[in-house]
């Protein structure tokens, strides 16, 4: 009898029904159905008729997908997970990296000094040690993105399922969980599996990971708890904490020293806690299969039914890496370049971005309208900060401050602008001294560029995407003649943005 009821759903699809808040957040394309057909006759069902019992325990992996390059892949639908990844894509999924070793400098060819050198030092080889150098040395601040710390399943409830492999929380302060983040030994959790005692009967399994934030404004445990499909927002500044009312209607404004301004929960360079990225994935069609597992496809997928061997999770965000050099060599060219030798990089942090968070993908409209019915707190949407001149990098040498590893890292929420001034951005922060007695000269990060982030639209815009990674260098290079900017930065090598600020 089992197997003529897998016959019969693999044929004929399963009966969707979506139990869709009135935001319509988590819809998705799904098989269309024989209404006479029972896809669940054999089954025993839950008292409510929501779930169904399985004969045995079903389980599967989790991972979570690489995050892209910047690309032009369409979008899913609202609300659907991307799910249009390539084996290859998927050979590469990892889950609870453990800090990786500090790699092996490549050997210099040449003496430092030389065309040869310089030729190699900004070389694509020399480039890619950097960037796996950078994940090492800076571990505590972009390490552990593909952590797993907790995950929900809204579609079924507490004993339904357990996952096991979770890396453990090692503060009891859940809003300090970031300070203890790089003690935490991954070793015991090299592989995450959830087990399965029962299944939906809608056919939809949604996946919340990394989704616990306090439901009220004070930090206390009993407001600790999953987000939901009909909530599945978080406050940007301070992911810690949920969008809702008696968090927003409390938030207070503050601003001076160290703070953002117009940020009332003063936030960091990061926005998020890379060892607690949020992130999300969903199964449609999902049915019990003859091979002890489940038959579904990813919501968002154009793929006909078929065994799911494993869950591939996305970020909820996107990473921003963010790199900077004052000399170059440019390709193919023997003679380096350095453009500017009285200014420096002094600062890159977020600019602009959504005030709220959707772990549940897509959801820009649900958002939009969540933001306005609980209310607008400090500022519009998107949220702007610009960061001030604070006290306490005043007395950095110029020597010190031009030693400074070009490297930084912060994650930005997905964002879909209607309009220019909605893009997400960056901030970067320029000093003048003078090269010749190393001083600082007038005001410390006296100008700033704003540069819009994310991939570029037909129509010009530029959105963020979720489980991107967006590498931007930065260069200086001389004033246009005529200008009236003492410099110009000359951002995203190879990408179409005006460089003329």
């Amino acid at each position: 009898m089992k197997n003529k009821i897998l016959l019969i759903a693999t044929l004929f699809g399963l009966s969707i029904t979506f139990a869709s808040c009135q935001k319509g957040i988590h819809s998705a394309e799904v098989t269309p159905v024989d209404p006479t057909v029972d896809p669940w006759e054999g089954y025993e069902k839950t008292a409510d008729g929501t779930r169904i019992i399985l004969p045995e325990p079903i389980t599967l992996d989790i991972s979570v997908a690489p995050t892209r390059s910047m690309s032009e892949v369409l979008r899913a639908a609202t609300g659907d997970f991307d799910g249009s990844y390539s084996d290859d894509e998927r050979a590469r999924a990892t889950v609870n990296t453990p800090k990786p070793d500090q790699p092996t400098r490549p050997t210099m060819p040449y003496r430092p000094g030389t065309v040869e050198f310089g030729q190699w030092y900004y070389s694509d080889e020399y480039r890619e040690w950097q960037r796996k150098d950078d994940y090492s040395r800076f571990w505590n601040t972009n390490g552990g993105e593909d952590w797993i710390r907790d995950l929900h399943i809204p579609e079924l409830r507490e004993g339904d399922y357990v996952v096991k492999g979770l890396v453990p929380y090692e503060s009891s302060n859940f809003s300090s969980m970031g300070w203890y983040s790089t003690r935490t030994d991954v070793s015991p959790y090299p592989k995450v599996t959830i087990t399965f005692y029962k299944l939906p009967t809608s056919g939809v399994l949604s996946f919340m990971v990394n989704s616990k934030a306090y439901h009220t404004y004070h930090n206390r445990v009993e407001g600790l708890a999953p987000l939901t499909l009909e909530n599945p927002f978080l406050i940007t500044e301070n992911s810690n904490f949920s969008y809702e009312q008696d968090v927003v209607s409390k938030r207070k404004l503050v601003s001076g020293e160290g703070l953002f301004p117009g940020s009332d929960l003063g936030g960091n360079s990061q926005l998020f806690e890379s060892f607690y990225l949020p992130m999300f994935s969903r199964l449609v069609d999902v049915v019990p299969n003859d091979k002890k597992g489940i038959n579904g496809r990813e919501s968002g997928s154009t793929e006909s039914v078929h065994e799911i061997r494993s869950i591939y999770l996305e970020r909820a965000v996107a990473k921003v890496t963010v790199r900077w050099e004052y000399e170059y060599y440019p390709a193919g060219s023997t003679t380096k370049v350095k453009p500017v030798d009285d200014h420096f990089f002094d600062d890159i942090y977020p600019g602009q971005y959504p005030n709220i968070t959707s772990v549940v993908p897509n959801n820009w409209t649900a958002l939009k309208s969540h933001y306005d019915q609980v209310g607008k707190p400090v500022g519009t949407m998107p949220f702007y900060r610009m960061y001030p001149n604070i006290s306490h990098v005043d007395n950095e040498s110029v020597g010190t401050a031009l030693s400074r590893g070009g490297t930084e890292h912060f994650y930005m929420p997905e964002n879909f602008p209607t309009s220019a001034s909605e893009q997400s951005t960056m901030l970067v922060y320029i000093t003048k001294f003078d090269p010749a007695t190393n001083e600082i000269v007038g005001k410390r990060r006296y100008k700033v560029f704003e540069l819009p982030i994310g991939t570029k639209r037909a129509d010009g815009l530029r959105e963020v995407r979720r489980n991107h990674n967006y590498e931007i260098l930065l260069r200086f290079k001389k004033a246009s003649p005529g200008s009236d900017q003492p410099i110009e930065v000359d951002p995203w090598e190879g990408v179409d943005i005006p460089t003329e600020l």
